[in-house]
């Protein structure tokens, strides 16, 4: 059984400004990804620095690849997070891949295990 997760945080920008903003889950990515990037400044890390927590925060706040709507919200909050900057190309196509795998495996029939018939 597959659950759909629910975000209740608001968009990190008003929605007019980004029509992905009012899918909740890409809302929910983009805040954590400002977030920390902001944190991190503030505790007196660099630009690079902030960047990479950033980016590490943003694909641990991935939606989980169950279920067709986890994994249509994973692959809107990846090309998001890939046009944002929030990540980088590379892992953006792995990441893609890893949700094509996913959908596919979600539609795929149940395979029985083959019983003998004597």
């Amino acid at each position: 059984m597959t659950e759909t997760v629910h975000y209740l945080s608001a968009p990190c920008a008003p929605p007019d400004s980004s029509p992905a903003l009012e899918n909740t889950a890409v809302a929910h990515c983009c805040e954590v990804w400002e977030r920390t990037r902001r944190q991190a400044r503030e505790a007196g890390n660099g630009v690079v620095v902030s960047r990479v927590a950033g980016h590490k925060a943003f694909q641990k706040s991935l939606p989980p690849l169950t279920g067709r709507e986890n994994i249509q919200n994973f692959i809107a909050c990846v090309a998001h997070g890939m046009l944002i900057g929030a990540i980088l190309s590379p892992d953006g196509a792995r990441l893609l891949y890893a949700a094509q795998v996913a959908m596919a495996a979600a539609h795929s029939p149940a395979t029985q295990p083959k019983t003998s018939g004597k």
